[in-house]
């Protein structure tokens, strides 16, 4: 005699078996093809351009702080030091761009081959038991995973379209940089017969007449270095966190706007179901 299925058992196991044929195709199938797309990959493109932008800008502002210690110890110093400084926010900036390389490289990955497919294992656990605080759990990682794959592609494209003039800005500092510890160089090594400010002004075509004036040219440097920085760090960090926060956040509300209709449904169910359960009874008596 067969064993014939109530509705209820049919949903479940439908459910369980779309919930398998997911984890499945996550961790075969997209765990592979998805870090191969053009938004991962294109991202990857940037973060790869911006390592490579910070790490020229570190080593051309460490160049000229070597370079402009060569010059007279009354003036150099101070400029050298502020130089040097700076390179603790060029370790700061890479920390956070290897950060996201990582996360686009080995976390999208990593998502779609153990994290979707646990997330089908515990909705199937919710669908069977009914025990809510496994759906809020899931839906908790669920938000947390869906913000992680998508913040460094969005954000990544969003500091690419608002930044490209202030990435331009640094490129112009980092050259600028360069050509200046250059021009140092070649002043400390000529050997002409020029006293030392006729050297420098010979060496940046500009009318440097004294130590005030070599002071404030080193000076709009500095200022033009520490803009970029600043350039950067929007660009590398605030960004990303903004939009990683900003999605967080818009999925909560979505949950949250999902449960609520869904108790609202509920309760209207029960109100208005259990008003014409009781119109029943009343009929039933008369």
């Amino acid at each position: 005699m067969k064993m014939k299925l109530t509705d209820n058992q049919i949903k479940k196991i439908t459910a369980v078996c779309i919930a398998i044929f997911i984890a499945v195709l996550s961790a075969g199938v997209l765990s592979k093809w998805i870090p191969q797309r053009s938004f991962c990959t294109k991202a990857e493109m940037s973060l790869e351009e911006t390592n490579e932008r910070v790490v020229a800008f570190s080593a051309s502002t460490l160049a000229m702080s070597v370079a402009i210690t060569l010059l007279p110890d009354d003036y150099a110093t101070p400029l050298a030091d502020s130089l040097a400084d700076m390179n603790k926010y060029f370790i700061l900036i890479l920390g956070i761009v290897f950060l996201e390389k990582l996360l686009v490289t080995q976390g999208i990955p990593l998502v779609f081959l153990y994290v979707v497919p646990i997330l089908c294992v515990m909705f199937v656990g919710y669908y069977l038991t009914g025990k809510e605080f496994i759906k809020n759990i899931a839906i908790k990682i669920l938000i947390l995973t869906v913000a992680v794959v998508i913040v460094v592609p969005c954000s990544t494209r969003i500091s690419d379209f608002l930044c490209a003039d202030g990435m331009a800005y640094v490129d112009e500092t980092i050259s600028d940089a360069e050509k200046g510890s250059d021009k140092v160089d070649e002043i400390t090594e000529s050997s002409n017969d020029d006293n030392f400010f006729d050297k420098i002004a010979n060496a940046f075509q500009t009318v440097i007449k004294g130590v005030e004036d070599l002071f404030d040219y080193f000076k709009d440097i500095v200022k033009k270095c520490i803009y970029s920085i600043a350039i950067l760090i929007v660009a590398s960090c605030v960004i990303p966190v903004l939009t990683f926060m900003l999605f967080v956040w818009l999925l909560n509300q979505l949950f949250q706007l999902q449960n609520n209709s869904i108790l609202i449904k509920q309760i209207a169910t029960a109100k208005f179901g259990g008003e014409k359960h009781i119109e029943e009874i009343n009929e039933e008596k008369e």
